[in-house]
């Protein structure tokens, strides 16, 4: 194959956005505390954030050697609802699976890359080392810019004690390094392996040539192999550690030029101390990680903690889970770009609060109060409205919340929403100054919200001046309503939120050819959370977006937030007359109802049960034994 002319001359494989161009994009993988970032493309070839090369996976069977790059019977999928990506391409007797997910061996972050034998033969395992990035600095992937502004290894390549590793060595963990920066720490030595500096190796795997180690290997071409037995139903689990923290208290190395030290002898300078090197991490163990099923657990375990919610539609209440722990793994970095009036960021912090995910809303709106410089800093005036807005629907969702006392979080704590309300302000001014009305009305609604605690009557006045009404002496209640209402707008249809839906890929991430983009899965966690409540309202109304596929099939909402407090709720069908059970962590009294499932039927009970008038009309028989209404 003739390379593509924006690759380095001598390389034959370029990833799947260049080999098959229609599946270009990323999904990004990673820890909860935003650690070892790895983006993965369609096809399973993973580079960790900012590195200008990847690894990737090709798998020799008897016929031929696959190439997943290339390969039409390619599928990728997310398990569970955390980063856990599974790429499988189709071999002769079954699958070859590969999984990639964020761990933690000891205390050293990695990416875990596993490939597992899944058929019947044995198969050989070439993991290839590649001169190029994906999705590098956001731009779309496999592109000329993209792959060539950061492209390569920081330093010549080699593999420790290679080619003649002896005694136990063969059996114990081995590092892949280029320069002094490991790349990847491979379980035991490879049983071949090769390297070259201006030539792709792909081509002498697949002619079946002898791999040659080129000591010292670099340059914008250099690239290696690494090959492996892989026996039927057996797995190889290799290690990408993320690159050690600098020391803060390391001052940087004064570069001197040619008889400086002299010339600071004789002008009474000190002279430079060289910082000490910081000491030499432990090389992580394959072995110490946990496999990708403890990882998917682990996840399902931390997003039990948000709202959950079961839907008759399988597959969205499944993305629903897995565009939560997108937005999870995106929170830590959440907080700066908030400072930063960041596009984008304001629409997943209201994702995070909209969830149910109070601890990272507060977590990342502290940076407002903490991070002094952020006060100078004024984003375009949508994301500053989006940001507003964001904070105030939190505010008001976090005011239905049970808090623990002396809580530190800018929502609750009286000190630090004073000084995070002095922080919007300006940002309001901002919006106000370059937005068109809609943004500026937007904007003073959240900032109206946010306010509120602190300052009642003010806080109207925004809110009042936001929606055009004149609040002459009605209830500043009403008017702090009537601004949620603005900002969170109509319930979504579901034909809305199955049209988010058809723009995830098949590992959940949304952005297309240009890669993961959390703002996608925030879009779509509001979209259906507006399905399944509206607290905009004078009271809860349940379900206003009910579709009629959901008919017959079981629903269950438990904690999700709303300016009342959470709530939980269920359907029971009788025939096809709805019972539906409900029950409310209520802050203040309010009416629960469901315009949809019956326009006639309210309750003042924070918690109980009735059956409703359903759809009877349009159903005049209930359906048999294990059938539904679709």
């Amino acid at each position: 194959m003739t390379a593509p002319a924006w690759l380095t001359a001598g390389l034959l494989l370029g990833p799947r956005s260049v080999e098959r161009p229609r599946d270009a994009g990323w999904t990004a993988t990673g820890t909860l505390m935003g650690e070892a970032r790895a983006r993965v493309d369609q096809a399973g070839l993973v580079s960790p954030d900012g590195a200008g090369w990847s690894l990737d996976w090709w798998v020799g069977a008897d016929d031929r050697w696959y190439l997943p790059a290339r390969e039409a019977t390619v599928r990728q999928q997310r398990l569970g609802a955390g980063p856990v990506i599974e790429t499988a391409v189709r071999i002769p007797g079954g699958d070859a699976r590969h999984r990639v997910y964020g761990a933690l061996a000891g205390a050293v972050p990695v990416t875990v890359v596993e490939v597992e034998n899944d058929s019947a033969v044995p198969v050989a395992l070439a993991l290839a080392l590649r001169p190029y990035g994906v999705g590098a600095d956001g731009a779309a992937l496999g592109s000329a810019d993209d792959v060539a502004s950061a492209a390569g290894f920081p330093g010549p390549l080699s593999i420790d004690g290679w080619p003649a590793p002896v005694g136990a060595a063969h059996h114990e963990p081995v590092a892949v390094r280029a320069g002094r920066a490991v790349l990847a720490v491979l379980p035991r030595p490879p049983a071949h392996a090769g390297a070259a500096g201006d030539a792709d190796l792909l081509s002498a795997i697949e002619a079946g040539d002898e791999l040659v180690w080129v000591a010292g290997a670099a340059g914008p071409a250099a690239n290696a192999v690494l090959l492996f037995p892989l026996p039927h139903r057996t797995t190889l689990r290799v290690l990408i550690p993320a690159p050690a923290p600098t020391d803060p208290g390391a001052e940087p190395r004064r570069e001197l030029r040619r008889g400086g030290a002299l010339l600071d002898r004789v002008r009474g300078r000190p002279p430079v101390a060289r910082p000490a090197p910081p000491p030499a991490r432990p090389l992580p163990d394959p072995r110490s990680v946990p496999a990708a099923d403890d990882v998917t657990r682990g996840w399902a375990s931390v997003l039990a903690v948000g709202a959950r919610v079961t839907v008759p539609d399988d597959g969205l209440g499944d993305l629903a889970d897995g565009a939560r722990g997108r937005l999870l793994l995106a929170a830590p970095d959440l907080g700066p770009r908030l400072a930063a009036v960041d596009p984008g960021a304001g629409s997943e912090l209201l994702a995070l609060a909209l969830a149910g995910h109070h601890r990272e809303v507060a977590e990342a709106a502290a940076h407002l109060v903490d991070d002094i410089p952020a006060r100078r800093r004024r984003g375009p005036p949508a994301a500053g409205a989006d940001v507003l807005a964001a904070l105030g629907v939190a505010r008001s969702l976090a005011a239905g919340q049970a808090e623990s006392p002396g809580t530190a979080s800018p929502l609750v704590n009286p000190d630090r929403l004073a000084r995070l309300v002095e922080w919007a302000l300006p940002v309001l001014r901002s919006v106000e100054r370059g937005g068109d009305p809609a943004t500026t009305a937007r904007a003073t609604a959240g900032a109206a919200l946010l306010a509120g605690p602190v300052d009642p009557d003010g806080a109207a006045r925004l809110a009042a001046d936001a929606v055009n009404a004149d609040r002459a002496g009605g209830d500043p209640g009403e008017a702090l309503a009537a601004a949620h209402r603005l900002i969170l707008g109509p319930a979504a249809t579901v034909d809305r939120v199955n049209e988010l839906a058809a723009q995830a890929s098949p590992a959940g991430a949304w952005g297309g050819a240009t890669g993961d983009d959390p703002a996608g899965a925030a879009r779509f966690v509001a979209a259906l959370r507006s399905l399944l409540v509206d607290d905009s309202g004078p009271g809860l109304d349940l379900l206003p977006g009910f579709p009629s596929g959901w008919r017959g099939g079981a629903l269950e909402v438990h904690e999700l937030p709303t300016r009342y407090g959470p709530v939980s709720f269920a359907i029971r069908w009788h025939g096809y007359r709805p019972a539906l059970l409900w029950e409310v962590t209520a802050t203040q009294a309010l009416v629960v109802r469901s315009t949809v499932l019956d326009a006639g039927w309210t309750s003042a009970e924070a918690r109980g049960e009735a059956l409703l008038s359903g759809s009877g009309d349009e159903l005049p028989a209930a359906p048999g034994p294990g059938e539904g209404f679709q």
